[in-house]
């Protein structure tokens, strides 16, 4: 990977994480923890994603109408001209 590449990818990974960082530091409710997360991460995916792509709090919904558990984090990234 070029130097100049990696050194854009570090300084994301730097923000990012001082972002989680300071989020759990400052609040102590975990859903509040959990929801400064995927504002975060949304957040640097909103910046860096092509337009055609939106990212937005949600929920996976399977054939059979349930819910499903993908992760600890709940959003989508979709793409926007589908």
């Amino acid at each position: 990977m070029p130097d100049r590449m990696k050194e854009i990818l570090d300084g994301l990974q730097a923000r990012l994480l001082s972002d989680l960082i300071a989020a759990r530091s400052a609040l102590r409710h975990p859903s509040a923890r959990g929801a400064a997360a995927e504002d975060a991460w949304l957040a640097l995916l909103k910046e860096h994603l092509p337009f055609r792509y939106q990212t937005e709090r949600g929920f996976v919904i399977d054939h059979t109408e349930h819910p499903v558990r993908l992760s600890i984090l709940s959003f989508l990234i979709a793409n926007a001209h589908l």
